[in-house]
């Protein structure tokens, strides 16, 4: 866990002596549950945030943008879950690469996952601030400004945190799967007008289009890292991880092909390029001028989102900085509420600066870039793994064992410059400072381990040139110094 209210010590004496990393849970989270993180997150970026942009890039044919997201997303998800059953232990993409390879591909994995998750963070700010900024306009006539509203929201959620905040997750379930389901009904109602004839063109900039509306929603693949923080509280999750991994990807990505296809059809004649949220225009058109109302629930929804985004991020840092990859001073907790207050505020002020440039679609696609890199390590360390397994996986294998890690990685490479050039550039250079601080920082290090525990140390001298060491001669012999 993140933070407590109390300290574990009160709340359970037992545990008085317990390092504050070191939590036993109790496995009460089912799969609704456990994929409600994972699918707010999804949704919220995909159907919230970038869907307008995604139709804007590509049309109509946006749905093809999502399918593919979802066919590409799906190779990687089949490594990152017999990784994650095979090692049997709670933790995201860096932990189980760290434990699957040798050398920088755990390190630069959750280099690229922390960028990638404050500019997630970033993004979901931004869609918060458009809905907000649309629903304030309604309703007042006035604009707001909506960078400096996404960066207060950083703010704001970064605040609530430290102060140890009531943990959401009931609500957040709840609200979830009613989002889900008002966006499943909202189709219903709005696919009798649909006509094939509204949708020409169906690709108005061809496959161009298709590409730039694709290397937006990269992105929301890393949703999928909140599911492995969860299996220390999951029923058999051997079993439960891998359905978890398919009904959210399964249903992430079918509603909004959905909202695509509809939208696509049904926003025609009101104009593509003018419409910021296209769930909540779609709303106004078909289902009786309900528009104002869908802005009210993105602007409840998507901060839920936020927080678990945010959240993420600093779980991340947690665990390459308890392997001694990051300064120590981040490590400190408030003694009243037991949290990592510096490691919040720095992760809040980052992501907050970065919602403050504003430019949603080069924020995306950089994100991209990341998650793409991070797709790529995993299919990679999962290749590794197998390669050097004594024993087959139990509770999940993969249909093609050699296929589709090799599979998952030609695509997830040969899609990285779909990201265009400015991303590309910059995600290099995140990338390149990451390979120096490992070759300066992180490499001097090694990995001793212990059942269920990974330390990191620095390499030690041998004591045999500091040391005289006793040899017994004989039976009777009290020694001799050598």
């Amino acid at each position: 866990m993140l933070r407590f209210r109390r300290p574990l010590g009160e709340v359970d004496p037992a545990a008085r002596d317990v390092a504050p990393t070191e939590v036993r849970f109790s496995r009460e989270l089912g799969l609704a549950r456990a994929v409600s993180r994972s699918l707010a997150i999804l949704l919220a970026a995909l159907v919230f945030t970038l869907q307008g942009s995604v139709l804007v890039s590509a049309g109509p044919a946006a749905a093809v943008s999502y399918l593919m997201m979802g066919v590409v997303c799906s190779l990687t998800l089949l490594c990152y879950v017999e990784l994650l059953v095979r090692g049997g232990r709670e933790g995201g993409a860096y932990v189980l690469l760290r434990e699957a390879t040798r050398g920088p591909v755990a390190f630069l994995t959750g280099w690229a996952i922390l960028l990638g998750g404050l500019l997630l963070s970033a993004v979901l700010a931004l869609g918060f601030a458009a809905s907000a900024s649309t629903f304030v306009e309604a309703l007042l006539g006035v604009r707001l400004g909506e960078p400096g509203m996404a960066a207060l929201l950083i703010v704001v959620i970064a605040v609530y945190n430290v102060l140890g905040g009531w943990s959401h997750r009931r609500v957040r379930g709840i609200v979830t799967w009613l989002v889900a389901a008002l966006l499943l009904l909202l189709c219903l109602v709005c696919l009798p007008p649909v006509r094939l004839t509204d949708y020409g063109p169906f690709s108005p900039h061809g496959y161009l289009g298709v590409q730039a509306g694709l290397s937006l929603l990269f992105i929301g693949f890393l949703a999928f890292e909140s599911l492995p923080l969860t299996m220390s509280e999951i029923p058999e999750p051997r079993r439960t991880i891998p359905r978890a991994f398919l009904a959210t990807a399964g249903l992430g990505i079918l509603l909004s092909m959905a909202v695509t296809l509809v939208a696509g059809s049904s926003l025609t004649g009101v104009g593509l390029l003018e419409v910021r949220l296209p769930v909540a225009a779609l709303a106004e058109e078909c289902a009786g001028g309900y528009g104002p109302l869908v802005l009210l629930l993105a602007v409840i929804f998507i901060p839920m989102a936020l927080n678990s985004a945010l959240l993420l991020v600093v779980r991340q840092a947690q665990e390459m900085e308890q392997d001694g990859l990051l300064p120590d001073f981040l490590r400190r907790r408030t003694v009243r509420f037991q949290t990592p207050h510096i490691l919040l505020a720095l992760i809040g002020a980052l992501a907050a600066l970065l919602s403050l440039w504003g430019d949603l679609e080069q924020i995306a696609r950089l994100g991209g870039f990341c998650i793409l890199f991070a797709m790529s390590m995993i299919a990679l360390g999962n290749a590794m793994r197998m390669r050097g397994a004594e024993e087959e996986p139990s509770g999940f294998r993969l249909p093609v064992p050699p296929l589709i890690p090799a599979l998952a990685l030609v695509v997830n490479v040969f899609l990285l410059p779909m990201v265009g050039t400015g991303p590309l550039l910059a995600g290099a250079v995140w990338l390149g400072a990451g390979l120096v601080v490992y070759v300066v920082h992180a490499r001097g290090r090694y990995i001793a381990g212990q059942e269920g525990v990974v330390v990191f140390r620095a390499q030690r001298e041998p004591l045999e040139s500091k040391y005289r060491v006793l040899v017994p001669l004989g039976p009777g012999a009290r020694g001799s110094r050598s």
